[in-house]
């Protein structure tokens, strides 16, 4: 195996875990949605508790995927950036930073405030507030980088 053929198989192997990742980051917040609403028909009515299970999936996979995503698509970024302008780089950068922040504000702190006073009405209006945020941007960067080309 030559040096491109391996400098090749480590870029697709990055390309493969950016592109699980953004599957993971995009997917599992309409899960979250889906969850409530079951969880909601059931008859389970303890808010707090379905906040903790949501902190959970958030804690062990919606914060993983962001970091995956966002490590192997600066790396990836590193490969072209010489090819666009400053500001499709630092537009890229900064909107991926705003999903980690709407994650962390939109949603963890939004989970942690669900007590034995506040109604799954109130953990509901939350998580679709988070995901009109979350699914926009995440459409906005896929947009970006699939039309790049156009953008230059």
């Amino acid at each position: 195996m030559g040096d491109c053929e391996e400098t090749e198989l480590i870029r697709d192997s990055v390309v493969f875990v950016h592109l699980i990742s953004a599957m993971v980051l995009f997917g599992l917040p309409l899960a979250f949605g889906r969850f409530l609403g079951v969880t909601m028909r059931l008859g389970d009515r303890d808010a707090a508790a379905t906040a903790g299970t949501l902190r959970i999936l958030t804690h062990r996979y919606l914060y993983l995927s962001w970091a995956a995503n966002l490590l192997t698509g600066l790396y990836l970024l590193s490969l072209v950036a010489s090819s666009y302008g400053a500001m499709w780089r630092h537009g890229i950068v900064t909107a991926s930073f705003l999903v980690g922040i709407n994650i962390y504000f939109g949603l963890e702190r939004g989970l942690s405030k669900t007590g034995p006073v506040h109604s799954f009405e109130s953990l509901r209006k939350r998580i679709v507030v988070f995901s009109i945020i979350h699914h926009s941007l995440i459409t906005a960067l896929t947009a970006v980088m699939v039309f790049r080309n156009w953008l230059r």
